[in-house]
This record gives C-alpha cells, structure tokens and sequence, in this order.
C-alpha cells in the first residue's frame, strides 16, 4: 500500500468519526481518543502528534477538532491524520471495509 493511499484511509476514516462524533451529543468519540492516547502514553509511546491531539481534544473547540479531523489537508492535518486516535472510535468491520476499499485503489 502506497503513502497516499494510507494518507487517503486515515482522512476518510478521520471525516466518518467526525461525523458520528458530531452526531452524538455526549461526543464518546472524544473521550475514547483521549483514553488511547492515555494508554499508548502509559504503555511508554512518546509523541509530539499525540500531544497535539490531545492539546485540540481537550481545547473544547469542536470546529477545530473538526477541521483537523476532516476538513484539514496541509502537512501538519496530514501528520495527525497518520497519527490519529480516533480510528478506533469506529467499528472493526466499517475500517476494514475502508481499508479494503482504498487499498483495491491504485494511485
């Protein structure tokens, strides 16, 4: 699988939790992003992406989260996107579909 087609699965798995996400008034999907980072933190990965993440979850601001999540396309939005805690906000079988889909794409 090719960069842009990895970059391509994580902005579209990135844009389907930003809109369960905003669907849901309680937004779990924040929550469980900041838990992962949390975990991946205690299991001893370090990194700048994941303070990032953590630092645009807990602003609050949801058009911000947004954008980066969905909208966002320059170097740094793509950077997150690699390093996304979000995908597994979404079900096992919806990311392994995507996944299929972007990578049956040839580029």
């Amino acid at each position: 699988m090719t960069h842009g087609q990895i970059d391509r699965i994580n902005l579209a798995l990135n844009r389907i939790a930003a809109r369960r996400i905003e669907t849901d008034p309680k937004r779990r999907g924040l929550d469980i992003a900041l838990t992962n980072i949390r975990r991946w933190r205690s299991n001893g990965t370090k990194s700048m992406l994941y303070d990032n993440w953590e630092k645009i979850i807990t602003s609050g601001d949801w058009k911000t989260i947004r954008h980066y999540l969905s909208s966002a396309t320059d170097e740094r939005a793509t950077q997150l996107q690699q390093n996304t805690p979000f995908r597994n906000t979404l079900p096992m079988e919806l990311r392994r579909r995507i996944d299929k889909k972007f990578a049956a794409v040839k580029t």
